[in-house]
C-alpha cells in the first residue's frame, strides 16, 4: 500500500470524525485491518462510535420516538450508509440515526436530505440560535474539506491511469519491434534451409540416375533370363498336359473296372438274398406240414413269431445293403468329382495355351506390320518447298541405347521429362502410362509420341498425362513403335495418399485399418479386397466397402498361405492405391483335453478339434480307432461336428485295453479321407 495515499486517507477520516474520541493511531489500525478500503474503514469507525455512545436520549430523540415514523425498508446499500454517517456528523446529537436514515431514504440527493433535516430543526434553533450557526459553519467547512480531498484523489487516479496507459503503449511498441526482428530472423533461416534442401536434392538426383542406369542393365539381364524361363515353362506345360491326359485315361479305365466289380458284387448279394428267402420259405412250409395236426394254436404263434423275426432279419439285411449302396454311391460321387476336377484343370490349361497362342499371334502380327511399315516408309521421299531430300521414315532404333524418365504427380496429372543418353531418336518413340500391377506392355492407360515432328527430332523433352484416375502407375519408354520397354519410372501414386494400411488375422476374420492423408470424397464407395499373392485385381476372394473410420472386417481365407489386402478408391477402376500382405497359418488340429497318456475303460474323454482351412459341413465327423486299424471305415465310435469349424466332443474310452486315437474327417476333403489325427492314448 502506498504510504502517501494512506496518510491522505487518515487525514480525511480525522476530519470526518472531528469531535469524537478517535485518535490517529486508532484510525490507522482500522484502515490497515480493512486493507486500505476507505468505505469499509468509515463503516467500522461508525460502528465503534455507536457502541461507545451509550448516552440517554435527547429531547429531539424523545420527540422523534413520539412521532413514530413509518417503517422504512432496511437498506444496506453502502451509499445510503455513507450519507447517514455524514449527516449524523453534521447535525450532531440533535438528530437520531433512525430519523436521518429515514430522511436519506426518502430523498434521492444529499442536498434534499440536508434541506429536510434543516426544516425539521428550525423550531429547535430558536432556543439555541448561536449553536446552530456555529454547527452549520463547521459542517460547511468540513464539507468543503471533503470535496477538496475528493477532487485531489480523483486527479491522482487520473494521473495514475495516464501513466499506466503510457507504459502499456511503450511495452506494445517494444513487443512489435521484437516480433519484426524475429520474423526477419526466421526468413533468413528458411532461406538457408531451402538452399540446403536444394543441394541435398541435387545430390539425391545424381545418385538416383546412377541407380537407374544400374537397374536398367539388371532389368535387361533379368528379361533375357525370364524369356528363357518362359520357354522352359511352356515345354514343361506341354509335357505335363500329355502326362495328365494319360493319367486321366488310366483313371477312367480303373473307375470303369471298379464300377463293374461293384455291380457284380451287388448282383451276387441280391441272388444270395433270393436264395435265402427261398430256403426260409421251404423250411417254414416243412414245419407247417409236420405240425399241422398237433398244437395248431401254438404253431400259429410260432409262425407269427417266425414271421416277425424274418421281417426283422430281412429289414436288417436290407438296411445293411442300403448302407453299402450309399457308401458305394458316395465313393462314386467322389470319383466323379475328381473326374470333373481333372476336366476343369484340362479346360484351364487349354485356355492358358489358347491365350499364349493368341499373344504369340498378336506379337507376330505386330512385328510383321512394323516390318511392312518400315519397308513402305523407307521407299517414300519427303519433298518440301525449300529442299528436296530423302528422309528415312523408319529408322531402326539402337537397342543398346539408354533412355531416362523423370516424372512428378500434380493433382490428377503426371508431368515429367525424358531424354535419350545413348543412340538416336526416331519419330515413333513413345511413352506409355500403365497401372503398376499391369505386366503387359500393350495394355496402357494413356500414351504419347515424344517426337511427333519427324523433320526435327530431339533427344529430350517433356510430356504430360492429364485426367488420370486414382491409383498406382508406372511410365515405360518404347522405341520405334515397339512394345519392348527400354526404360521405366515409378510407381507414381495419383489421388489421395495412403499413410498406413494394416491387415491382421483374427480367427475367421481379417481386420483391415487404413489412414488417408486427406478425407476421401466418397468414403462409402472406396473398397478393400483380399487377393491371393500375385493375382489380378479383378480376381478378389472377398471385398468390403470402406467408411469414414477406415476400419472393417472381411472373411479370412481358409487355405494357409500368403495373401494381400488391396485398397481401391471410388474412381480407381481396379487400380489399387496401396497393398498390405498377411499370412494365414495352418492351425487345424484334433487333441484330447486334459487327459493323461493312460486312461481307464469307459472313462469320459473330451476331444477338441479345429478345421479352419476348409469349409465346415454338418457331415464332418470324428471317429475313435485302434491305432493299428488302417481302414478308416472300421471305427469303434463316431460323432458329427454339426457344421462347426471348431468345438469339443465327448467320447467314452473303449473297454478293451490297448492303444487308441481319434481321427478327424472333413466331407469337403473326403468322407473317409483322413484330415487330422490326435496323439494316441492307452486304455489299461
Amino acid at each position: 500500500m502506498d504510504s502517501q495515499t494512506d496518510n491522505e486517507k487518515i487525514q480525511a477520516l480525522r476530519r470526518i470524525f472531528t469531535g469524537r474520541d478517535m485518535t490517529e493511531s486508532v484510525i490507522s489500525q482500522v484502515l490497515r485491518s480493512n486493507k486500505g478500503s476507505f468505505d469499509a474503514t468509515v463503516d467500522a469507525l461508525l460502528q465503534i462510535n455507536e457502541e461507545e455512545e451509550e448516552e440517554a436520549p435527547t429531547y429531539h430523540q424523545q420527540r422523534a420516538e413520539q412521532v413514530q415514523p413509518a417503517p422504512v425498508e432496511n437498506n444496506n446499500d453502502s451509499a445510503i450508509d455513507a450519507r447517514v454517517v455524514e449527516l449524523q456528523r453534521m447535525f450532531g446529537g440533535d438528530m437520531t440515526r433512525s430519523i436521518i436514515r429515514q430522511v436519506v431514504t426518502s430523498n434521492d440527493t444529499m442536498d434534499g436530505a440536508v434541506d429536510e433535516l434543516l426544516n425539521m430543526t428550525s423550531e429547535e434553533v430558536a432556543h439555541r440560535p448561536g449553536s446552530f450557526q456555529e454547527e452549520k459553519r463547521r459542517q460547511e467547512e468540513e464539507l468543503k474539506r471533503y470535496e477538496d480531498w475528493k477532487r485531489s484523489n480523483d486527479q491522482r487516479k487520473r494521473d495514475e491511469e495516464e501513466q499506466v496507459k503510457s507504459r502499456r503503449r511503450q511495452e506494445e511498441e517494444q513487443i512489435q519491434k521484437a516480433l519484426i526482428q524475429e520474423q526477419q530472423r526466421l526468413q533468413q533461416l528458411t532461406l538457408l534451409r531451402r538452399m540446403d534442401e536444394e543441394a541435398a536434392r541435387q545430390a539425391q538426383l545424381l545418385a538416383a540416375r546412377e541407380e537407374e542406369k544400374r537397374q536398367l542393365e539388371e532389368a535387361k539381364r533379368m528379361r533375357e533370363a525370364r524369356e528363357a524361363e518362359y520357354a522352359a515353362r511352356e515345354q514343361a506345360l506341354q509335357q505335363r498336359l500329355v502326362k495328365e491326359k494319360e493319367d486321366r485315361e488310366k483313371l477312367e479305365i480303373t473307375i470303369a473296372a471298379k464300377v463293374k466289380e461293384e455291380e457284380a458284387k451287388l448282383a451276387a448279394m441280391t441272388e444270395a438274398m433270393a436264395q435265402m428267402r427261398a430256403k426260409y420259405a421251404q423250411e417254414e412250409e416243412a414245419r407247417k406240414l409236420e405240425t399241422a395236426v398237433e398244437l395248431q394254436k401254438q404253431q400259429k404263434e410260432r409262425e407269427e413269431a417266425s414271421r416277425m423275426e424274418m421281417e426283422r432279419l430281412e429289414k436288417q439285411r436290407l438296411e445293411a445293403i442300403e448302407t453299402q449302396r450309399r457308401a458305394r454311391e458316395a465313393e462314386q460321387e467322389l470319383i466323379r468329382m475328381e473326374h470333373e476336377e481333372i476336366k476343369q484343370r484340362e479346360r484351364e490349361i487349354a485356355e492358358r495355351l489358347e491365350e499364349m497362342r493368341k499373344a504369340r499371334a498378336i506379337r507376330e502380327a505386330e512385328e510383321a506390320a512394323e516390318q511392312k511399315t518400315a519397308s513402305m516408309e523407307a521407299s517414300i521421299a519427303i519433298i518440301t518447298p525449300s529442299t528436296i531430300e530423302e528422309v528415312p521414315a523408319a529408322v531402326v532404333a539402337d537397342t543398346s541405347r539408354v533412355a531416362v524418365i523423370d516424372a512428378t504427380v500434380e493433382g490428377d496429372s503426371i508431368t515429367g521429362t525424358w531424354r535419350i543418353e545413348e543412340g538416336m531418336p526416331t519419330p515413333s518413340d513413345w511413352i506409355g502410362l500403365f497401372p503398376a500391377h499391369q505386366p503387359s506392355n500393350t495394355k496402357y492407360v494413356q500414351s504419347q509420341y515424344i517426337n511427333p515432328n519427324s523433320s526435327a527430332l530431339v533427344s529430350g523433352g517433356t510430356f504430360a498425362f492429364k485426367a488420370v484416375r486414382s491409383g498406382r502407375y508406372v511410365l515405360r519408354f518404347f522405341q520405334n513403335k515397339s512394345y519392348t520397354a527400354v526404360a521405366s519410372f515409378g510407381p507414381l501414386v495419383v489421388g489421395i495418399k495412403v499413410q498406413s494400411l494394416e491387415a491382421s488375422v483374427d480367427g475367421d476374420l481379417v481386420n483391415v485399418k487404413y489412414v488417408l492423408e486427406s478425407p476421401s470424397p466418397y468414403p462409402n464407395h472406396d473398397w478393400v479386397g483380399v487377393f491371393e499373392k500375385g493375382s489380378r485385381n479383378k480376381r478378389y476372394m472377398v471385398s468390403a466397402y470402406g467408411n469414414k473410420e477406415g476400419q472393417m472386417s472381411v472373411k479370412c481365407p481358409r487355405q494357409a498361405g500368403e495373401y494381400e489386402v488391396r485398397l481401391f478408391l471410388s474412381n480407381a477402376q481396379y487400380n489399387e492405391q496401396a497393398t498390405q500382405s498377411f499370412v494365414v497359418l495352418d492351425k487345424d488340429s484334433i487333441s484330447i483335453v486334459d487327459t493323461p497318456a493312460t486312461v481307464a475303460p469307459g472313462q469320459a474323454l473330451t476331444v477338441q478339434y479345429t478345421a479352419r482351412t476348409v469349409e465346415p459341413c454338418s457331415s464332418d465327423w470324428v471317429g475313435l480307432y485302434a491305432v493299428t486299424q488302417p481302414n478308416n471305415k472300421t471305427y469303434l465310435d463316431s460323432k458329427y461336428t454339426t457344421g462347426q469349424s471348431s468345438g469339443t466332443l465327448t467320447f467314452a474310452a473303449p473297454q478293451q485295453p490297448g492303444p487308441y486315437e481319434f481321427r478327424l474327417f472333413v466331407y469337403s476333403v473326403g468322407k473317409y479321407t483322413l484330415f487330422r489325427k490326435s496323439a494316441s492314448f492307452t486304455v489299461v
